[in-house]
């Protein structure tokens, strides 16, 4: 009898290991999945993930492949935060981002003094100070109701639906539509 059941508990472990096999192949592609989701550009050494969390590329990236993993865990340090804040200077904070994922939950954003060309759709934040950067472009923000973007090469500037106070200074706008919520703007 206890022949009978050495094959079933053979069939089983391998079954099981088949089955965890899978899920971490399916975790594998999730991850990555999550990361082009929210705009996590992974292969730029300059990231704020790998940034703010001094990290390098190199880490995440050996014999040509990525550890979508450990990057995704990596993105998931800042996920919950309400507040994020990278301020480059030339003191503790020397190394300029050049891209920023979307933070989901993230209110109040400030990233000043780096080199972001773009900057994506943040669906919770409402106040933004990206000053001293090199956007040359910016999305609808869809509860963003204050904005500090001076110093930066953007040429228009969309409708924000909530916003009230503005701040563009030294941009090369060309194009700037009615803000129907705006109660202050410095252009």
């Amino acid at each position: 009898m206890s022949l009978l059941l050495l094959p079933i508990e053979i069939i089983l472990s391998i079954f099981n290991i088949i089955i965890n096999k899978l899920k971490s192949f399916e975790s594998f592609f999730d991850k990555k999945s999550k990361l082009i989701k929210y705009q996590v550009d992974y292969m730029d050494p300059t990231n704020f993930i790998y940034v703010v969390n001094n990290q390098k590329l190199e880490n995440f990236y050996k014999n040509g492949l990525w550890d979508y993993n450990k990057i995704y865990d990596l993105y998931m340090k800042y996920f919950y935060e309400k507040t994020v804040r990278y301020v480059s200077n030339s003191g503790s904070r020397p190394v300029k981002i050049t891209s920023f994922p979307v933070q989901p939950k993230m209110t109040n954003c400030y990233i000043e003094n780096n080199n972001l060309t773009t900057f994506p759709v943040q669906p919770e934040m409402t106040f933004c100070s990206i000053q001293n950067n090199n956007l040359t472009t910016f999305p609808v923000q869809p509860k963003m109701t204050s904005c500090y973007i001076e110093n930066n090469k953007l040429t228009n500037f969309p409708v924000q639906p909530k916003m009230t106070h503005c701040y563009l200074k030294n941009n090369q706008l060309t194009i700037f539509p009615l803000q129907p919520e705006m109660t202050s703007c410095s252009i």
